[in-house]
């Protein structure tokens, strides 16, 4: 019997040891190429554990060139600026209100016909809204009137220019000649001795008087008579011009045809967009009533929008004005917009601790809806710590507690060192780096994983 324990003991230790016996053959294959053109370097270890196992790695990996460039090593720099942090946040399209204008009528009216939907795009200038409105048709008739009034004016001034009224100037006209006249006669008969000279002296007088009623009835008379005319006249263009400058901002038809309003519905009112952008907004069908200063329809230009994001209370001292950001939308794939910080606001609400930061970005090709979510990413500039340095996070190495990476020898190249260090935060794949390398080190960042096999090989060979 006690022979019998002893043979089934020695089975169980026999399959106990077969599995890392099959492991060290499979490894030995696997790593057969490495190993024929790697030397692996080794200090004295002192056990760790009551059971003897070394934890502590080899301190250098030393490649001939040929197997160097099989395993595809590639190195990288020990930095001291630290990288970018990418600050995402979430945030909300908004259209610019600066870029949005309502299609509002004046007066009270009804719709009667509508030429575009919600989400249709219109260029500035564009017909989209026809209307009828009463209050239309009654300016029509002022319109009228006073085209009446102007063209009556307009006449009388010109018969007054033609003299058709000068009675009063051609009696001072007459009177003027005739004592003209009667003056010349006495002044020759005076040179003959015939007439006396008291009589010149008068008939002097005379002329003098008919000459300056001439000149009063010339221009005062006559000139008074064209200025009233020509002030009527006035009058009447400046109520023309108004009620037409009145139809206007209603957006009325004033089509006219020898100084009359053609043969159409001068109730009708037509509205064109200002502007070029889409319609985001209808408020009305045709046939439906509308009152004044209620709006119709709203179109935005959406080639630029504004992006609201929400910023955490403490993230919000690093975000500034005119700071860029991208925008990125799930809806979009892995595509983003470039826009600026244009405003944060200084309140924070009180639900979530956020505060509202505007971005301003460029949408040309429209993709970007008003409405949509989105992320926003800030690149935050960090500060330079004294005795950190930056790597990438490919660098680093695991093996247990151990958190090590390889270090390139400069002055012979294949030889690369084994270096513990202490690993901090990862930020956007660079990884803070607080002991263990210097600056302008050389670490492997590629190929790092084919090197650590190599140790790992040649630690399991050492305890086997």
């Amino acid at each position: 019997m006690h022979r019998f324990n002893n043979t089934v003991i020695s089975k169980r230790e026999t399959k106990r040891k077969l599995p890392p016996l099959v492991s060290w053959w499979c490894l030995s294959i696997f790593f057969l190429v490495l190993i024929t053109g790697c030397t692996v370097h080794k200090e004295e270890q002192k056990p760790t554990s009551e059971t003897g196992e070394q934890e502590a790695l080899p301190t250098e990996v030393l490649l001939k060139p040929e197997l160097m460039e099989k395993l595809s090593i590639r190195t990288a720099s020990v930095s001291i600026i630290p990288p970018v942090e990418v600050l995402t946040v979430p945030g909300t399209i908004e259209p610019n209100p600066q870029r949005v204008q309502q299609i509002t009528p004046l007066v009270a009216g009804r719709a009667e016909k509508i030429a575009v939907a919600v989400g249709d795009y219109v260029q500035a200038g564009s017909w989209i809204v026809s209307a009828s409105s009463s209050q239309v048709a009654e300016l029509h008739g002022k319109l009228h009137e006073a085209e009446t009034r102007f063209k009556l004016a307009k006449d009388n001034y010109r018969r007054v220019q033609q003299g058709a009224s000068r009675v009063a100037v051609l009696k001072a006209e007459a009177t003027l000649k005739e004592a003209e006249a009667s003056l010349k006669r006495l002044e020759l008969l005076e040179s003959k001795g015939i007439a006396a000279q008291k009589d010149v002296i008068a008939a002097q007088a005379e002329y003098e008087r008919a000459k300056a009623e001439y000149a009063y009835q010339s221009n005062i008379s006559l000139n008074r008579e064209i200025a009233q005319a020509k002030s009527e006249l006035q009058t009447a263009e400046v109520e023309v011009e108004h009620v037409r400058n009145a139809l206007r901002a209603l957006g009325a038809r004033l089509e006219t045809k020898n100084g009359h309003a053609d043969a159409h519905d001068i109730s009708l009112v037509d509205f064109y967009t200002p502007m070029s952008g889409q319609v985001i907004e209808r408020s009305i069908n045709p046939g439906a009533g509308f009152e004044a200063g209620k709006p119709l329809l709203t179109i935005a230009d959406i080639s630029k929008l504004w992006v609201i994001a929400n910023v955490p209370e403490l993230q919000i001292p690093r975000i500034k004005e005119d700071m860029i950001a991208r925008v990125r939308s799930a809806a979009l794939g892995s595509q983003s917009f470039h826009g600026r910080v244009t405003y944060i606001d200084p309140r924070l609400s009180e639900d979530t601790r956020t505060a509202r930061v505007r971005v301003e970005v460029d949408n040309p090709k429209r993709l970007l809806k008003v409405g949509m979510f989105v992320d926003v990413l800030f690149d935050l500039q960090p500060e330079i710590t004294s005795g950190r340095v930056y790597i990438p996070d490919s660098a680093l190495q695991r093996s247990g507690e151990s958190t090590f990476v390889f270090v390139a020898n400069r002055v012979q190249p294949g030889k690369f060192l084994v270096r513990n260090v202490q690993a901090g935060q990862d930020i956007s794949g660079t990884v803070e780096v607080t002991s263990g390398l210097r600056p302008n080190e050389q670490v492997v960042i590629e190929g790092g994983l084919k090197l650590k096999a190599l140790l790992l090989k040649s630690q399991f060979a050492e305890q086997d």
